[in-house]
Parts: C-alpha cells; structure tokens; sequence
C-alpha cells in the first residue's frame, strides 16, 4: 500500500502519474477522499486483495480528531494505524513515534 496527501486541487501528475498504467491494467486500485477538515485530498493505493489497507487508511485520517461522537484516536494513535496499515514493523513504527515526539511533532 501507498498513500500521499494533496493539496485541493493539485494536478495528477504529481503523484499519481506513476501509479496510472497500474491503476488502468488494474494492477494497483487507487482510492482517494478529501478530508475535509485538513483541507486536503488523501490518496491510497493498493494491490488487489489489500483495498482494504486504503479503505482503513482513508477512513481513519478523514476522522476528525476527538469527535464526541466518534472513536477518538490520538495522534500517536494514527501514527501506528498508518505504520501498521503500510506494513512496517511494531518496533519500526515505534521507533518513528519516538522520533517524532523528540521533534515535539506529536
């Protein structure tokens, strides 16, 4: 799985045109949401039979942070849905939670 962020209106190419010929010989399906309350479109990729991984991926980063209403994950907690989601290892996704709050970035 792959996923990036872009700005409202970015062009394709920045980005997605690598995915494209996989995408159209449906080697690679692609999803994509806008996410309201950041201002940006999330687009994730995967391999068939992962669609999954970028169903879950768009889902939880569209989520506002700490809706009463809704399950409220953390910073760190997407931190470690998003690492587990792309498919890195429990200690490598830690690592990087680390490294991030050393850089107060969490």
């Amino acid at each position: 799985m792959s996923h990036f962020v872009a700005e409202r209106n970015q062009s394709a190419s920045v980005g997605d045109e690598g995915f494209k010929p996989h995408v159209e010989a449906k080697r690679i399906k692609r999803y994509s949401c806008y996410i309201e309350h950041a201002g940006v479109e999330l687009r994730s990729y995967a391999v068939p039979g992962q669609e999954w991984r970028a169903k879950l991926m768009n889902w939880v980063c569209s989520m506002p942070s700490k809706d009463a209403d809704q399950v409220s994950l953390s910073t760190v907690d997407r931190v470690r849905l998003s690492g587990f989601l792309l498919g890195y290892s429990n200690s490598d996704v830690e690592e990087f939670v680390k490294y991030l709050q050393s850089q107060d970035r969490i």
